[in-house]
């Protein structure tokens, strides 16, 4: 697994799972669900090609979206939470 990618997923999927957590109430049994349940379907979707010199396109994809999914969550959980706090503080 190339390591820009690493980078990208496991960021994709704290920003990911942190919002889960955010937004269960701080359960931490919502993110160990959410993340088992996409830890069961890695096998079923498969991104990595196992063989030498091939693109591995699909693993871009997958690495890409997950980030850009992490990145607009953590967005629109911070604009919803935030406007929640600003009301609760006034």
């Amino acid at each position: 697994m190339n390591f820009a990618g690493f980078i990208m997923l496991t960021l994709g999927y704290s920003f990911f799972y942190s919002w889960i957590m955010k937004a269960s109430g701080k359960k931490p049994l919502a993110g160990l669900i959410v993340h088992g349940t996409a830890n069961a379907f890695v096998p079923v979707f498969p991104v990595l090609v196992m063989t030498l010199g091939v693109a591995q396109v699909r693993f871009w994809i997958w690495v890409s979206l997950t980030l850009l999914i992490g990145i607009v969550v953590m967005i629109l959980s911070e604009v919803k939470f935030g406007k929640q706090e600003n009301r609760i503080g006034t």
